[in-house]
């Protein structure tokens, strides 16, 4: 149930960065003068279920487990959501820089 727990963070940070960097489904470009700059930046539908196809497959290798541990299992969701978190700030904070670079 560990190795489940942990493929969460992966997942995690997917939804967050759909929800917080607002991610669309497709990508517009522009070009203006050899210019490109991303209106939308996408997750695509590969990298999509490749993160549900490996949370099933986690699930389904955990199946069998019968050991609980709520104190264990409290602090690796934390942990989770702090990984989560991490990853989507540094996103944004990255994306920002390359817009801030493309304006001057």
């Amino acid at each position: 149930m560990f190795t489940v727990l942990r493929r969460f963070s992966i997942w995690l940070t997917m939804i967050g960065e759909q929800i917080i960097l607002r991610y669309k489904s497709s990508v517009y470009l522009i070009s203006i003068d050899f210019l490109f700059f991303f209106i939308r930046q996408t997750q695509s539908l590969i990298a999509q279920s490749s993160v549900y196809l490996m949370l099933i497959g986690a699930m389904i290798a955990a199946s069998d487990d019968l050991t609980f541990n709520w104190f264990g299992y409290v602090f690796l969701l934390m942990n989770n959501l702090c990984t989560a978190a991490q990853g989507v700030v540094i996103k944004q904070k990255l994306v920002n820089k390359v817009k801030i670079k493309s304006s001057i």
